[in-house]
C-alpha cells in the first residue's frame, strides 16, 4: 500500500491540529484535509479523495453521521472511522448504519491514532474497548462492524506463534471481559474462546492455575 491519505473532521481546531501533528510525523501517512463540520467534510473529500476519514459526531450544522452516510455513498473506497466523545449505543448503531467501519472514543488510550489509520486503511478497523464491552453486555453479535480492539501483536507474540485471533482474545481477557462477553462480541462460541485461551497457555508454557494475563505481561507480551 502507498501513502495513506487522511482527512480529519472535528469542530475543535486545536484537536485537529494535534491530530495532524501526530499523523504527519508518521511515515506513510499524510493528512490531506481538515473540516470543522459534516458539510465541509464532504466538500474536502470531494477534492482530496482520502483513504481514511477520522470523523467526529457532534458538530454544528451537518453532524458526523450524516456526513459519514454521504461520504460512503459517494466514495465507496473511502473508509470512515468515528472518533467521538459519545459512547452510547444509539450513536454506535447510527454510525454503523451510516457506513462507519470503526468507532473509538476520544478518551480511549488503548491504541494510537496512527495505528487506527493504518488498520482502517488495511480493512482492519478498531472498536473502542469501552464500546466493545457495552455491545457485548447488551448481547450484540458485533456482525455489523469488525470488532478488533487489540493493538498489533508485538514481536514476542509473533515469535511464540500466537495468532491474531488468539492475541485479540488475550488482550480482551487482560481488559476484564469474561469468556461469555468475548464470545458474544467476536461472534464465536464460548468453547472456541476457551480453545484460543488453551492454545495461548500452551504457547506461553503456563501450567497450573497461573493467570494468563499476568504471565503474558511477565513475558513481555502485554504492558
Amino acid at each position: 500500500m502507498g501513502e495513506i491519505r487522511v482527512v480529519l473532521v472535528d469542530d475543535e481546531a486545536s484537536l485537529r491540529s494535534a491530530q495532524r501533528r501526530l499523523l504527519d510525523a508518521v511515515p506513510g501517512i499524510a493528512v490531506v484535509g481538515e473540516a470543522a463540520d459534516g458539510a465541509e467534510a464532504v466538500d474536502v473529500c470531494a477534492r482530496a479523495r482520502p483513504d481514511v476519514v477520522v470523523m467526529d459526531l457532534r458538530m454544528p450544522g451537518t453532524d458526523g453521521i450524516e456526513a459519514t452516510r454521504e461520504i460512503v455513498r459517494r466514495w465507496p473506497g473511502t473508509v470512515v472511522v468515528v472518533l467521538t466523545a459519545l459512547g452510547d449505543r444509539e450513536s454506535v448503531s447510527a454510525s454503523v448504519d451510516a457506513g462507519a467501519v470503526g468507532y473509538l472514543l476520544k478518551t480511549d488510550a488503548a491504541v494510537t491514532l496512527p495505528e487506527v489509520v493504518r488498520r482502517a486503511a488495511a480493512g482492519r478497523p478498531l472498536l473502542s474497548p469501552e464500546v466493545f464491552r457495552m455491545l457485548a453486555q447488551a448481547g450484540s453479535t458485533g456482525r455489523a462492524m469488525p470488532t478488533s480492539v487489540a493493538p498489533e501483536r508485538n514481536s514476542e507474540a509473533k515469535r511464540l506463534g500466537i495468532t491474531e485471533r488468539e492475541w485479540e482474545v488475550l488482550v480482551l481477557v487482560e481488559r476484564g471481559l469474561s469468556i461469555t462477553e468475548i464470545a458474544e462480541a467476536l461472534v464465536v462460541t464460548s468453547k472456541t474462546v476457551r480453545q484460543y485461551l488453551a492454545s495461548v497457555r500452551r504457547k506461553l508454557g503456563i501450567a497450573g492455575d497461573r493467570g494468563i494475563a499476568a504471565e503474558a505481561r511477565r513475558q513481555g507480551l502485554l504492558p
